[in-house]
């Protein structure tokens, strides 16, 4: 009787043990992928940051000749926010990070947007005050993309 207790005792102490150690080894194993992953996720975050700074802060516009010798410098280009949508979707910055990284996204696609637009507008040889006033809107979203980049830089650097 006592040998059969014994048995069962060491049984079940040795398989909770073992349960508690598999816990223990699975949570620093993921938290060890959790930051190989944050890591990852800065790297190209702040890379695909820089790629769309130096892209927008090209000097080298395209200008555009508008009626009534009137001309308009634009830079047109359609970006790709993959990175940005990446670091998001993980769960693995804070809210803010997350929601700024979810609003340059955004900003990115509208620019994409406008670009569309304008071009629309000069092909279809639109009314002057429409194509001005979608070039300026066009400006505005790429300076807005360029502060939003630095301000999305310094948060991912710092998580």
């Amino acid at each position: 009787m006592i040998n059969l207790t014994d048995g069962i005792v060491t049984t079940f102490s040795s398989t909770l043990l073992s349960i508690i150690v598999g816990i223990f080894l699975f949570e620093k194993q993921r938290k060890s992928n959790d930051k190989s992953e944050l890591q990852r996720l800065k790297l190209i975050t702040i890379a695909e940051s820089n790629d769309i700074k130096s892209i927008l802060s090209d000097s080298e516009g395209m200008t555009l000749n508008l009626p009534e010798n009137k001309k308009i410098e634009v830079i047109v280009t359609f970006l790709s926010p993959l990175a940005h949508e990446e670091a998001g979707k993980s769960g693995l910055f804070d809210a803010l990070t997350t929601e700024n990284l979810f609003h340059i996204s955004r900003k990115i696609r509208m620019y994409n947007l406008k670009v569309g637009h304008l071009l629309g507008l000069m092909r279809n040889k639109s009314d002057l005050d429409f194509i001005e006033h979608a070039a300026k809107n066009v400006s505005e979203t790429k300076d807005a993309i360029l502060y939003d980049c630095e301000l999305v830089s310094s948060q991912v650097s710092a998580a």
